[in-house]
């Protein structure tokens, strides 16, 4: 990293072709009205609807996957697995439906086996960082010790394999999908381990550790339509963005959390998105706890660190409105990217005033 760089405008804001909106070339299987494609208030209802269920599919295939746990066991996995707002599932549900892709059963299968893998890979990412907390609920191997938190996940990795069977093409990339988030998590720890972190570094982590699964959902979206995966490089650098974009705002919540104390991570060299905006001679002269989290809670650090985010944000919002088809999905997707933002950054702008 030189003096000079400046991750509000990152090295990865490339100057891509704009390519021909892709138009769907196969529907088949249609068991949901195409209507609402062009009808954004119905389109709303049934995506709120689909979430629903959604939800009662990944708590079915939760009970087939995990039938031998006891009660306990199972009741705290499904609240760690069925949660959250399922940003993914319904990143690819809507670009499905901004095609044209209309196969609901298809749609349900895809989708559960996308957030059941992302959070399971959250189960093992909490017990590398020995997070005692996921959200509202306390992690996996703080409950039950390591052993549910190292084979529960490998479980659910091996079901969803066995899920998606019917479409080896889709199997095959969300597994390959799944290898990506352990080499990133390999990675993560032997940067770690070298004791330097370059802003490189930390966007490679996060390409391999979050992007893959959010390229899977745009290009599982494409190839349902087209009967092939996108070769172009755009869902790949969309995802990108979109993984950065989340990830500097993890950060900016995570150092903003008064319960959290980031200051271990930074000396076990790892570096959240407000390190990079330190001056070299800054980052050298920080060793203390105190000094670290006071540093990075200055409010031009954390001024630069927003501003950076919402470069990635109008990127991605820009991005999305050349590649997808102008139609109430793409709105729905844009204003939920948009919402989550929002959403995410009120305490750092609650911490400025």
């Amino acid at each position: 990293m030189t003096e000079s760089f400046d991750p509000r405008e990152p090295k990865s804001f490339i100057n891509l072709p704009i390519e021909q909106k892709p138009q769907p070339t196969r529907v088949e299987g249609d068991s949901i009205d195409n209507s609402a494609i062009e009808n954004p208030m119905e389109a709303q209802k049934e995506v709120v609807n689909f979430k629903k269920k959604l939800e009662m599919h990944i708590s079915k295939e939760l009970s087939s996957a995990l039938s031998f746990c006891d009660k306990d066991l199972y009741t705290s996995v499904e609240s760690l697995i069925n949660t959250g707002g399922k940003f993914r599932a319904l990143l690819f549900y809507d670009t499905a439906r901004c095609f044209g892709y209309a196969n609901e059963e298809n749609l349900l299968t895809i989708s559960s086996a996308l957030e059941i893998i992302h959070r399971a890979s959250l189960i093992h990412d909490d017990l590398v960082d020995q997070s005692s907390v996921r959200g509202q609920d306390k992690t996996l191997h703080v409950l039950y010790g390591n052993v549910p938190a190292v084979y529960v996940p490998n479980l659910l990795r091996d079901h969803v394999e066995k899920m998606l069977s019917n479409d080896p093409s889709i199997q095959k990339y969300l597994m390959q999908t799944y290898t990506q988030i352990c080499e990133g998590q390999i990675l993560e720890n032997q940067i770690s381990r070298s004791g330097k972190t370059r802003w490189e570094d930390y966007e490679k982590i996060v390409e391999l550790k979050s992007a893959g699964l959010g390229e899977f959902a745009l290009n599982a979206a494409y190839y349902l339509t087209h009967d092939h995966f996108t070769t172009n490089e755009k869902s790949k650098y969309i995802a990108k963005i979109g993984a950065m974009l989340f990830q500097i705002i993890d950060d900016l919540e995570d150092l903003l959390d008064t319960e959290q104390d980031i200051s271990t991570d930074i000396q076990n060299n790892i570096k959240p998105a407000p390190w990079f905006f330190l001056t070299p001679e800054e980052q050298r002269n920080l060793s203390s706890s105190a000094d670290i989290q006071k540093a990075l809670s200055r409010p031009d650090i954390l001024r630069k660190t927003y501003e950076a985010a919402t470069n990635y944000l109008s990127e991605l919002e820009k991005q999305f409105q050349e590649w997808l088809p102008d139609n109430s999905y793409r709105t729905i997707t844009l204003e939920a990217i948009r919402s989550r933002f929002d959403e995410r950054t009120q305490k750092y702008l609650k911490a400025l005033e």
